[in-house]
């Protein structure tokens, strides 16, 4: 499915028989990419013309190894908590 923007804030599909539309949107993009794909995949270009602008990029690094991080869960905490959200 693509989509295209005719006027600004609004979305519009890019198929003959659907009319779907949106006003006022908004996208959120949620992604993972390793330094090494993102330096080989994001051209010069891509970063001069702006495209790389519209993302916000977040490099996060594990501090430590935690193999069991930190303490076990009660089970009966864990069936109190889980029978008070109706779970």
């Amino acid at each position: 499915m693509k989509m295209r923007r005719k006027n600004p804030g609004e979305l519009r599909m890019l198929t003959k028989t659907d009319r779907s539309m949106a006003t006022d949107a908004h996208v959120g993009v949620i992604g993972y990419i390793t330094i090494t794909d993102l330096r080989a995949e994001l051209t010069a270009t891509d970063t001069a013309n702006g495209f790389a602008n519209r993302f916000l990029f977040a490099l996060a690094k594990q501090s430590k190894l935690l193999p069991f991080a930190g303490d076990p869960i009660d089970p009966a905490a864990l069936a109190d908590v889980g029978a008070r959200r109706n779970l």
